[in-house]
């Protein structure tokens, strides 16, 4: 009998997610800022071990770059060749 309702829950949420934009747009927020928490979470010993290096921006980039795509989110890059400069 759980699995019934669970089964009717998720019929409910798909039909909302389908006729609601304000539901769509909450949820894909929440889910891809949820992905960027979990990412800093496991990046930050790693990004530690290179401070004030611009590669750091780049790898961490990288690893968000996947929870975009499964989102459908696209991004726009301004000011790229500031990326190219060796900075410290």
């Amino acid at each position: 009998m759980f699995y019934l309702e669970i089964i009717a829950l998720c019929f409910i949420l798909f039909l909302l997610y389908e006729t609601s934009n304000s539901l769509k747009y909450y949820l894909k927020f929440s889910i891809y800022y949820g992905g960027v928490i979990l990412n800093s979470f496991l990046l930050f010993p790693y990004l530690l071990t290179r401070p004030t290096n611009v590669l750091n921006l780049i790898t961490a980039s990288k690893f968000c770059c996947h929870i975009s795509k499964v989102l459908g989110l696209t991004w726009i890059l301004r000011g790229a060749q500031h990326l190219q400069k060796d900075q410290m």
